[in-house]
């Protein structure tokens, strides 16, 4: 059994996964898809991450060291969540593209409730930066989203899961 192979296709199952779950609850609560549809996607790349892992071991007669765990965790994680990015990416551009007005909206709204105890001045600087970052997703912020879910939580999730499933093999000990 290749671990490469074993990692490329438990990422695109936790991928599809991940995009299936999100497209229901988005269809469910858009709201609730802005705030809280991040933990669907992890929630189904965190199951594909330990099956990618316990398969590996299983082949490997019940033993995974950690390195080889990670590796393949890690990997599970960085096609998923390529997938998934991607998915999103289509949606906030042609499929809904006024999913930037909710979103908006909703950010508006979890901005009022945390800063109803600062001053002015910093209540002005927290809108001009969110105005010039603007809202929905364009090819960079895509990107760094991306980028940034790969160190947290993906290979921090990937760590824990590689601890969890790693075993050593007895007879390779010296």
């Amino acid at each position: 059994m290749n671990t490469n192979q074993t990692s490329i296709n438990y990422g695109l199952i936790g991928g599809m996964a991940a995009i299936a779950l999100t497209l229901l609850y988005y269809l469910m609560n858009v709201r609730g898809f802005i705030t809280y549809g991040a933990w669907f996607s992890y929630l189904a790349l965190g199951a594909t991450m330990v099956m990618a892992g316990l398969a590996i071991r299983k082949y490997q007669d019940g033993f995974i060291e950690f390195k080889e765990g990670l590796k393949v965790t890690f990997l599970v994680w960085v096609i998923g969540t390529l997938l998934t990015t991607f998915f999103m990416y289509i949606l906030y551009n042609f499929i809904d593209p006024g999913l930037v007005d909710v979103q908006k909206e909703v950010t508006m709204d979890l901005m009022e409730k945390f800063t109803a105890n600062m001053d002015e001045e910093t209540l002005d600087q927290i809108n001009k930066t969110m105005e010039e970052q603007g809202f929905g997703l364009d090819v960079k912020k895509s990107l760094l989203a991306y980028g940034f879910g790969l160190i947290f939580p993906g290979f921090i999730i990937a760590l824990i899961v590689s601890l969890v499933i790693r075993r050593k093999n007895p007879e390779l000990e010296v």
